[in-house]
């Protein structure tokens, strides 16, 4: 359910700050699935990045902590912190550029 929820407000984060439903999608889709799987492959110092993406602490919790060479304390930190601030910068962008209108 966690992973869930933080999927659905980094999502929804992604799009009020692209100010687009596709882009948020995608977006959340790169930084879910394909970043995660693609950078490691890409050399040592990637796979650090790699780590530091929601993908990765939904993969570990997910999996029961197969994959990533994560803690669960931070798998959770890397996704809730995704996104809260994605949906942070969102709101942020909301109200700086719409809501004034």
């Amino acid at each position: 359910g966690v992973v869930l929820a933080a999927g659905v407000t980094l999502a929804v984060g992604l799009g009020f700050l692209l100010r687009s439903t596709g882009g948020g999608l995608v977006t959340a889709f790169l930084l879910m699935l394909v970043l995660p799987l693609i950078l490691p492959q890409l050399g040592s110092w990637m796979r650090n990045v790699a780590e530091v993406l929601p993908g990765s602490g939904a993969v570990y919790l997910l999996f029961d902590g197969d994959g990533p060479d994560l803690a669960t304390t931070s798998a959770l930190t890397v996704l809730l912190g995704w996104a809260a601030a994605t949906l942070v910068l969102g709101w942020w962008r909301l109200v700086r550029d719409d809501a004034n209108r």
